[in-house]
């Protein structure tokens, strides 16, 4: 499960980075640099996973040869459940991309001036003294 957090961390900087960088660059082309970014970096957590559940089924099988079906099967559902939070992740990477991408032209749009206070009202008078 470290490998999914890091993967999530990674993306997050990528994020954070194409959010921040101050260049010539477009918002559109940023974000598609940041996707890409994110493409790689699932591609890169979807290899290491499977080669580590790889190296793992065959470590088992030298262990237990007689159990190499059940090996296999738990294998393919390792590699399942890690390609499934693998695009979960990707996704999520995504769609914060494009919320960031959507939300930059309303950051730069120019901001209307705050309406002037209103005038603070005049002191009551004071009331008669009593002689």
């Amino acid at each position: 499960m470290k490998l999914y957090s890091t993967f999530a961390i990674a993306a997050a900087t990528a994020l954070a980075f194409a959010a921040c960088e101050k260049k010539d660059a477009s918002v559109e082309q940023k974000a598609d640099d940041a996707k890409a970014s994110v493409e790689q970096k699932a591609g890169d957590a979807k290899a290491g996973a499977e080669a580590k559940i790889d190296d793992s089924k065959a470590k088992e099988k030298e262990k237990a040869p007689e159990a190499a079906a059940a090996i296999d099967k738990a294998a393919a559902e390792a590699k399942s459940a890690a390609d499934k939070a693998v695009e979960k992740t990707k996704d999520a990477a995504e769609k914060a991309v494009d919320e960031t991408k959507n939300a930059a032209p309303k950051a730069d749009a120019p901001k209307e001036p705050a309406a002037a206070p209103a005038p603070a009202p005049a002191p009551a008078p004071e009331a008669p003294k009593p002689n």
